[in-house]
């Protein structure tokens, strides 16, 4: 009975793995064709656009700005996540350690963006970040709590491994989003009575090419990863039965 209850737990969490990671392949392999069908565009002619449009400049702050959590920086937005080391223990005294993601999160405040045909506002809530990646080796504050070992028998006490990208003030980005219409204010100094925001925006700190060809990559190799974890569920149901 042990045996088969240890069987269907593998094959849970090997399933739940692979059918994770191809839906993570699929979703970048899906921005990857959507940023290389659109080409970018001046941003002085947002205003007689519509829809799904990219645009490329320079991120500027307007009034408001974020602190990295790992490096104290001030930025127009981060994202974080932490790597650590995590012991399992079970309720029949065994111990498993492995490395896992521990935590990760992201926030961002409205920016403008500038090229030389103009500037337009940016809202980033919700948007997808595609940033590139800081080791930090003396964080200012770990965003993950050391604690003791919860009711699961989790632990989250070994060493950790601490990553922050951030949208700097002055930083060159691309952005692909819906243009939307807006009656905030401070867009009267832009002349374009539209912002970027809404659900699918994209945020990139490279150009267009090299944002297709991080994406497509994430792509194979998720979907790599998710095929490989599918083989060994296929591999464990061929053991025995559940």
């Amino acid at each position: 009975m042990a045996v088969g209850g240890d069987l269907l737990v593998a094959v849970l969490i090997t399933g739940g793995i692979g059918l994770f990671l191809l839906g993570a392949g699929l979703r970048e392999a899906y921005l990857a064709v959507r940023l290389w069908r659109k080409r970018a565009v001046p941003i002085g002619e947002l205003d007689d656009a519509s829809g799904t449009v990219t645009v490329s400049g320079r991120a500027e702050r307007i009034d408001e700005t974020v602190r990295g959590p790992l490096t104290g920086r001030d930025c127009l937005g981060y994202a974080w996540r932490v790597v650590g080391l995590r012991t399992v223990r079970g309720f029949d005294g065994r111990v498993e350690q492995s490395f896992h993601q521990l935590g990760r999160g992201q926030e961002a405040v409205r920016f403008r963006l500038r090229d030389y045909s103009g500037s337009v506002v940016v809202d980033p809530v919700g948007a997808t970040l595609r940033l590139n990646e800081e080791h930090v080796t003396d964080p200012v504050r770990d965003p993950v709590e050391r604690g003791d070992v919860s009711l699961s028998g989790l632990s989250h006490d070994g060493p950790r491994q601490y990553y922050e990208a951030r949208i700097d003030d002055g930083e060159t980005i691309v952005v692909q989003g819906r243009v939307q219409p807006t009656a905030d204010p401070r867009l009267d100094v832009e002349k374009i009575g539209v912002q970027l925001s809404g659900r699918g925006l994209y945020i990139a700190d490279s150009d267009r090419s090299r944002a297709v060809r991080r994406s497509a990559l994430a792509a194979v190799v998720s979907l790599l990863l998710g095929f490989g974890a599918l083989a060994v569920l296929a591999l464990i149901v061929g053991v025995g039965p559940l």
